[in-house]
Order: C-alpha cells, then structure tokens, then sequence
C-alpha cells in the first residue's frame, strides 16, 4: 500500500491516507476523511509499505488499517500570463 502522512488545513491534525500517486512533501492535496473532504499538506514524500510495517505506522498516528482513507486529488499551481486587472472599485 502506498501512503502519505497529511496534515490538515486547518487544524494541523495528521493522519495517514492512502495514494494512488506519487506526492512529494508539501503538496496540497484534498483528502476523504470520516468527517467529508477537507484539504491538507503532505508531510513527506509518500511510499511504500508492507503489512507490518503499516500495523507499526498506524499505531503511531493512533489509526486503524481497516480504516485508512485515501488521498482524492492534488492540487496543481498555474501562473496567470499577465497580472490581474484590479476593479475600479479597488
């Protein structure tokens, strides 16, 4: 199982979410969690683990294996061409 560490936005709060993708410490990304989505940062790259060793992971983050969430997206920065235009009312 591939996994990431996250701390959520806001709150700080960090648990243990499965990836599909690879992600590298400091993205942000939206996670499903037990209380709907919520938007966090990964704390390290994510990786690979066995059985044994996500037992080992999970009881430091005090979380269940059966009850890892997953990682649903990421977020992608894209810089404007131009700067923006402020409005007149600004």
């Amino acid at each position: 199982m591939k996994i990431v560490p996250i701390s959520h936005i806001p709150g700080g709060g960090r648990y243990i979410f499965e990836t599909p993708v690879d992600l590298k410490k400091g993205d942000v990304v939206k996670c499903d969690t037990s209380r709907g989505e919520s938007i966090g940062f990964c704390l390290s790259d994510s990786f690979v683990v066995d059985g044994n060793v996500l037992d080992f992971i999970c009881s430091g983050y005090g979380a269940s294996v059966k009850n890892i969430k997953s990682v649903i997206g990421v977020y992608v920065y894209s810089k404007f061409d131009k700067e923006p235009v402020k409005d007149e009312i600004w």
